[in-house]
């Protein structure tokens, strides 16, 4: 990760960073991805496309849970949470940002450093 890392949105469960190389980095919950500008896209249209009937509801520990593909150079991984943790996903890429919106900021961001 980049020394001029500048953080574009967070919550209690995680964050979601850039740097002035170009790259995105999201925490959550002590787990860490790195995302190109494409795979960022493509995982806040995924966010966004979920609804009620993507969600599986279970018998375990967790009442119900979604699976989040996570498209990445080292292949497919999946995100797997419960509704809460889906709302503060969800609030770390969408919240008060579009798409334009998330990747105009990362770039006007990085240009002040």
């Amino acid at each position: 990760m980049c020394r001029k890392a500048i953080i574009v949105n967070k919550s209690q469960f995680g964050s979601l960073s850039t740097c002035v190389c170009g790259s995105y980095y999201f925490s959550f919950n002590h787990l860490s991805w790195r995302f190109s500008k494409e795979e960022l896209q493509t995982l806040i249209k995924t966010i966004h496309n979920i609804d009620k009937d993507d969600w599986e509801f279970t018998t375990d520990t967790m009442q119900f849970h979604v699976k989040i593909p996570l498209t990445l150079d080292v292949g497919m991984r999946y995100l797997i949470c419960n509704q809460n943790e889906f709302n503060h996903l969800k609030f770390i890429f969408t919240e008060h940002l579009t798409i334009d919106q998330l990747l105009k900021k990362s770039t006007d961001q990085s240009k002040l450093n």
